[in-house]
């Protein structure tokens, strides 16, 4: 018979309680991980565990909307691999992820408050790749759109919360190419222009939403190239201008709504004076252009016939003296700018005479 002294009772004594608070504290710190990671992902306590106990070791996951909400990018704990699902505070589940070595892979799923799904689409090595659908929240979806290797590629669809197709375009290697249609709410095509390699290239054609033609141009390599005619809703023709590489060359017109004349000018790349009259047949200004925007010479007119303004422009800025006169004929004003159109100085007269002056004290250039 062994007898126990005193110290051997002691040390029994202090064991048992540390023995089972060490079994207890690993009971705990097991179904803490299993809440947080394990296959029992189904309650709020989940998501109160994630949200207020382990911060700093969660995923962290971001989104980025797009025309279609899509998710553009996402960054996780390092090295995370495995299923990450998010539950709201009513207890839905709202967001569901697969990871590899800290990377979304796989299956990414989304959805509303209400459990109606939002989006859905697949990554792989952190980049989407294949079909990405997105739902409104009527449950409706919303858009399709197909990715390879993190760029767009392939047919992108979208459609209005009551089902009617939208916009409908297609993408190669990230870029537009092909066909690209959208379609006004009411069903009616609202426009049609076709892309080659991200750029506009041949007949683009709008509708008004009552089906009227509003709009028909040639693109060629990205600038328009050819005649561009634009019509109002009623029918009449609003302009008519001949592009050659994205500048206007030759005969171009705009009118009035009633079919008026409101403007004509003669270009030669993209060079050449634009005359323009009020609806009443009262010429209204004569301006120069050069590369599309206004250089030289530019005078208006009042609608009574008195000159309204003189001045120069270069590169599409004011340059030089430039002169304003009021509806009675009298001067109004002058302005000096420099050769790199910066105001310099401004003379105010009233009844003729000079009233004021106004200079730029301090001006600093690059």
């Amino acid at each position: 018979m062994i007898l126990m002294g005193p110290m051997s009772y002691m040390i029994k004594k202090l064991l048992n309680p540390l023995i089972i608070s060490a079994f207890i504290v690993t009971m705990l710190l097991g179904s803490f991980a299993h809440l947080c990671y394990g296959s029992c992902q189904t309650s709020k306590w989940h998501y109160i565990i994630q949200n207020y106990h382990m911060p700093k070791y969660l995923p962290s996951w971001m989104l980025l909307k797009s025309r279609s909400q899509s998710v553009k990018g996402v960054s996780v704990y390092p090295k995370f691999t495995g299923k990450w699902s998010h539950w709201n505070r009513n207890g839905r589940k709202d967001l569901e992820q697969n990871f590899k070595d800290g990377k979304l892979d796989g299956l990414y799923t989304n959805w509303y408050e209400d459990g109606v799904k939002r989006y859905a689409s697949n990554y792989k090595d952190g980049k989407l790749d294949g079909l990405s659908t997105s739902w409104h929240e009527n449950g409706v979806k919303k858009s399709e759109e197909n990715y390879k290797d993190g760029k767009e590629h392939g047919l992108f669809t979208n459609w209005y919360e009551d089902g009617v197709k939208w916009y409908a375009s297609n993408y190669k290697d990230g870029k537009l190419d092909g066909l690209t249609t959208e379609w006004h709410e009411n069903g009616a095509k609202s426009y049609v222009l076709n892309y080659k390699d991200g750029k506009e290239d041949g007949l683009s054609t709008q509708w008004y939403s009552n089906g009227s033609k509003m709009f028909e141009g040639n693109y060629k390599d990205g600038k328009e190239d050819g005649w561009s005619t634009f019509w109002y809703k009623n029918g009449s023709k609003k302009y008519e201008v001949n592009y050659k590489e994205g500048k206007k060359d030759s005969l171009s017109t705009w009118w009035y709504e009633n079919s008026k004349k409101e403007s004509e000018g003669n270009y030669k790349d993209g060079e050449g004076l634009k005359t323009s009259w009020y609806e009443n047949g009262k010429k209204e200004s004569e301006i120069n252009y050069k590369d599309n925007e206004y250089d030289g010479l530019s005078t208006s007119w009042h609608e009574n016939g008195k000159k309204e303004f003189e001045g120069y422009f270069k590169d599409g800025k004011l340059n030089g003296l430039n002169i304003y006169w009021n509806k009675d004929g009298s001067l109004n004003k002058k302005e000096y700018y420099d050769s790199k159109g910066i105001f310099q100085k401004r003379e105010l007269f009233e009844k003729g005479k000079l009233v004021k002056t106004e200079v730029e004290k301090y001006h600093w250039s690059d």
